[in-house]
């Protein structure tokens, strides 16, 4: 025994030397053949004995996979009973739902953990010195272009500059890599894992950007702002803000708006294609994250999981720049742990960009680098080998993460109150004492925690009112996630799922307490749901092959692909069935005025607008119909009959709710055309539009004149005619022969507060009545005024 021992001794040095990564093979870790796999000796720290390579049969042990999938069943009962409004049982079935997956999977596999370094290879002193140079001199472009940027008018520059550094700066990473040799033990792409990917990632595309156009149907407040300001970056060539607090957006964004808008033409559309592209992206980088956590067969679920997300698909559709949050921490996170594994300064550097273009990009990202300044700070107490042996290439990712927030963090420091307007105007903490603050965010952290599972997001616009934000397989494998990871919170790569998750609903926790629960603001806990999701199913895969060896790996691999089956038909019916015919949903795209700039831009100049307040100088009008600039404004029915401004047609423009001055302008405009707009899936009219000729416009001017002869009011008139105005010239002939009386009814229009005078010159004596009340009278010839 002891011989064995010291032999055992001998070969665990032999591997600290040589140890392979572990990959994602067919059942979780692919390691090379190891001596002391041959000898059936279990390496410390092994969830589970290996077997010896020489047996020539495999004995399947005990497995809890029964009581696994147990679990799953009951979770998914419980979402079900949730949804049907029984939520105190649907907690309980939870409860119990958590304790059988801990008991089931209690120990590991969970997460893979951190490989070994990898043998250094050999640098050239010259090389190691050109890459530290690189790295130093794009910090020094970097630093100069700060003072660029500090200038009002700085335009392009300081961003071509800003841009060098950076690929300076990883050029100097890529230099530091040369001579590092490969991976031992790293697995090579297969043809079809490959092909995965990419139906994968087409998947995401296709489902981000078909009828990109038409759904959603209106252009939402912010996508029009964003658009006004991105028109004034191409237009304006000294305008490229590092930070436009307008629109509260880096300007890092609105370059890329700029460049859609200038590549794709100005449109709705372009926008949304940044957004598109964005979430299309967050999918690739979700399988490096899933790749290093679980394996590359994980990792493909992961990307499947996020393509076909709702929540992801949703905002992946909308010209703002909140989808930028989960692409940008898979980024940095899939980096770190790659750069961990394989000891890469370009890894790390990668990380950090993505780590500083998150942070510049939407303040709601802000919590997710204390977070893996807590994962870090966790590995470092339970596996300091992977740190110490990383200590550079983590100052590399530092240095990387400052470089690219450089810029947004200088203009925050000059214009505190303008940079953080916004967050002050949303922030739970106005307006409250310090009792009821914590009072609502207690109630609003309770509404977070719940969104996932049982009500989620009210806003049409960013959910399908209501509704949980996850389908209901996703979250009854999240629930069991955050269970079984809790329960494994010493590892780090565990921990950091659930704290992640809790973080990243911590802006909108802070946020208005009214708008709880917020998917916008809380839109970084996304990821981390989905990678909890795929840690279940990952752990239950394990279990299935380590009970029923390799003769599970067909049927398990059927099963995973009906659960995905199951959660992409439930998303993609969700989003492009339910929500799009949903009337909120509809409704909330600042639709009415949608519907007003798009028939503007058809009809053109070729007639006169006038529009209900709420819509006039609207972002959106202005963006989607910015040839019309003339136009005039109607408030009530005052407004009423119109006056006649030109020869050409009107078009009056209202909202759903200004009904009376909908029939107003019905009664003195019967020959009008009345023209409603409402959604195709039925719901209110949200907009009137009432078409005019010009000769319904002048049928209205005017004063309706009855003439009597004689002085008899009683009497009949022996004429009735419209007088467009009481200004008559009768040296040619009167009406009638003298003596007559003349009454005329109508609307004296006063366009403006104030004085107004009337005149009356008559030939004879003249007595003049305004609402039956004598008002001016005398004699021919005379000239009386009254004011």
């Amino acid at each position: 025994m002891g011989c064995l021992d010291g032999r055992a001794r001998c070969l665990r040095a032999y591997e600290r030397r040589n140890l392979a990564t572990p990959e994602a093979g067919g059942s979780g870790t692919k390691r090379e053949s190891r001596p002391l796999d041959r000898l059936g000796i279990q390496e410390p720290g092994e969830g589970r004995a290996r077997e010896p390579m020489h047996t020539a049969t495999r004995q399947i042990r005990p497995s809890n996979l029964g009581v696994a999938l147990a679990a799953v069943i009951s979770a998914v009962t419980a979402q079900w009973l949730l949804g049907h409004g029984l939520a105190l049982v649907g907690g309980l079935l939870y409860a119990v739902a958590v304790a059988l997956i801990v008991f089931a999977l209690r120990r590991p596999p969970g997460p893979l953990p951190p490989a070994s370094l990898p043998p250094r290879g050999r640098r050239p002193r010259a090389l190691l010195c050109l890459g530290m140079a690189l790295l130093c001199l794009g910090g020094a472009i970097g630093l100069s272009s700060l003072r660029l940027f500090s200038t009002p008018l700085g335009g392009v520059q300081p961003w071509l500059w800003y841009l060098i550094a950076a690929l300076v700066f990883l050029l100097g990473a890529v230099i530091l890599d040369v001579g590092q040799g490969g991976v031992p033990g790293e697995e090579r792409w297969s043809g079809s894992q490959l092909c995965l990917l990419l139906a994968i990632v087409v998947l995401a595309a296709l489902v981000r950007t078909w009828d990109l156009d038409r759904l959603p149907f209106g252009t939402w407040y912010d996508e029009a702002e964003n658009g006004l300001t991105a028109l004034r970056v191409l237009e304006e060539p000294a305008y490229k803000p590092v930070y436009e607090a307008r629109v509260n957006s880096a300007g890092h964004y609105l370059l890329l708006l700029a460049s859609s808008l200038r590549l794709f033409g100005v449109s709705t559309v372009s926008l949304r294609l940044v957004s598109a592209l964005m979430g299309t992206a967050s999918v690739a980088a979700g399988y490096v994250v899933g790749r290093e956590m679980f394996g590359r067969r994980w990792g493909l679920v992961l990307a499947f999981l996020l393509a076909v997300s709702r929540w992801s698909i949703n905002f992946s559709r909308i010209g703002m720049y909140n989808t930028s949050t989960p692409l940008f921490e898979l980024m940095a996170l899939g980096f770190l742990l790659r750069g961990l594994r394989r000891h890469r300064y370009l890894d790390f550097a990668l990380s950090g960009l993505a780590l500083g273009l998150g942070m510049v990009f939407y303040t709601g990202f802000l919590p997710f680098p204390l977070i893996l300044l807590v994962f870090l700070l966790h590995t470092a107490v339970g596996e300091r080998r992977v740190l110490r042996g990383n200590w550079g290439g983590l100052v590399v990712l530092a240095l990387a993460a400052l470089l690219i927030v450089s810029p947004v963090a200088q203009y925050a420091a000059e214009s505190e109150e303008t940079f953080l307007e916004r967050v002050r105007k949303t922030s739970v903490l106005r307006g409250k004492s310090g009792e009821q603050a914590l009072l609502a965010m207690g109630q609003s952290t309770i509404k977070y925690l719940l969104m996932f599972n049982y009500r989620g997001d009210r806003y049409g616009r960013h959910n399908l009112s209501g509704e949980p934000m996850l389908d209901p397989l996703s979250g009854a494998l999240m629930v069991l996630g955050v269970g079984l990871c809790l329960w494994r919170w010493r590892r780090p790569r565990s921990l950091l799922l659930p704290l992640w998750l809790l973080a990243m609903v911590v802006p909108g926790i802070l946020s208005l307490e009214w708008e709880a629960p917020q998917a916008l603001r809380s839109i970084g806990a996304l990821a981390p749901a989905s990678l909890l999701a795929t840690s279940v199913l990952h752990d239950l895969g394990e279990e299935w092959g380590g009970a029923l060896g390799r003769r599970a790996r067909v049927p398990s691999g059927l099963l995973v692909g009906l659960a995905l089956g199951v959660v992409a038909c439930s998303n993609l019916h969700t989003y492009f069935v339910v929500q799009a015919r949903d009337y909120e949903s509809w409704r909330d795209f600042s639709t009415a005025e949608t519907i007003t700039a798009r028939l503007m831009s058809e009809l053109g100049n070729s007639v006169d607008y006038y529009v209900i307040s709420y819509f006039h100088d609207h972002p959106v009008v202005r963006f989607l119909a910015p040839e019309v600039t003339e136009y005039h404004r109607i408030e009530t029915h005052e407004d009423l009959p119109l006056p006649q401004v030109s020869d050409r047609e009107v078009v009056i423009v209202l909202d759903g709710r200004s009904t009376r001055l909908r029939e107003e302008a019905q009664l003195y405009y019967p020959r009008a055309t009345l023209a409603e707009y409402a959604s195709p899936s039925g719901g209110p009219p949200v907009v009137y539009t009432i078409r005019l000729s010009p000769e319904d416009v002048v049928g209205t001017q005017g004063l309706v004149g009855r003439y009597r002869r004689g002085d008899d009011w009683t009497a009949d008139p022996v004429l009735v005619r419209q007088d467009h105005q009481l200004f008559f010239q009768w040296s040619d002939g009167v009406p009638l022969d003298l003596p007559f009386l003349a009454e005329w009814e109508g609307v004296l229009r006063a366009p403006e507060y104030g004085a107004y005078g009337l005149v009356l010159r008559a030939p004879a004596r003249a007595e003049l009545y305004l609402d039956g009340a004598l008002v001016m009278e005398g004699e021919g010839g005379t000239y009386i005024e009254v004011v």
